[in-house]
């Protein structure tokens, strides 16, 4: 299966949270391969005041979104969550997407494990949820997507009957902006 490459990240960023929809992430172990069908994302760019890196400011946490198209930023949230994106754009422009939420659909027995046996709907209904269930680490904070990186996004796409675009979730700037992507199975209702 064709991996996605920096090329398909160097698209605006709104463009990419909205084709991200319906591509596979997978993360590699030593063992197992373990992921699913990408259904929930958010764009945020340096212009956008809800963004870490508002207004082109690198600090220690957002550094990585200055980096090249395809690179991985992991950032920490409440203390306890560890949230995945994907840098986009061209080097130092402060952009990524985050990935919100997927349909499981491999290695599901690994991923309820790694989840506590938790109902199936709220396994990877969330973006801490997510990275919890596929046990991704945040050492990948930084590593460019690649065939020797274990954390793949594949573009074996779905087909996918409809888009929505709505307001993000848990953000207390630019609330009106329309870049939060889904198809169903999604966190919540907006």
């Amino acid at each position: 299966m064709k991996l996605l490459t920096k090329d398909f990240f160097l698209q605006d960023t709104v463009s990419v949270a909205r084709s991200l929809i319906g591509k596979e992430l997978v993360y590699k172990n030593k063992d197992f391969e373990i992921g699913g069908i990408i259904n929930e994302t958010e764009a945020y760019t340096q212009e956008d005041p809800a963004c870490h890196a508002f207004n082109g400011k690198i600090t220690k946490r957002n550094k990585i979104m200055f980096e090249e198209a395809g690179t991985i930023y992991i950032y920490l949230i409440y203390g306890m969550y560890h949230c995945l994106n994907i840098v986009t754009e061209d080097k130092n422009r402060g952009c990524a997407v985050l990935i919100r939420s997927i349909i499981p659909t491999k290695n599901i027995k690994e991923i309820k494990k790694n989840r506590n046996n938790i109902l199936d709907k709220n396994l990877t209904n969330g973006p801490g949820k997510l990275t919890l269930a596929l046990n991704i680490p945040p050492t990948l904070n930084g590593v460019k997507l690649s065939e020797n990186c274990p954390l793949h996004v594949r573009d074996n796409t779905i087909y996918v009957d409809k888009i929505e675009e709505t307001p993000r979730i848990g953000i207390s700037e630019n609330k009106e902006a329309l870049w939060r992507f889904y198809a169903p199975y999604v966190t919540k209702d907006v």
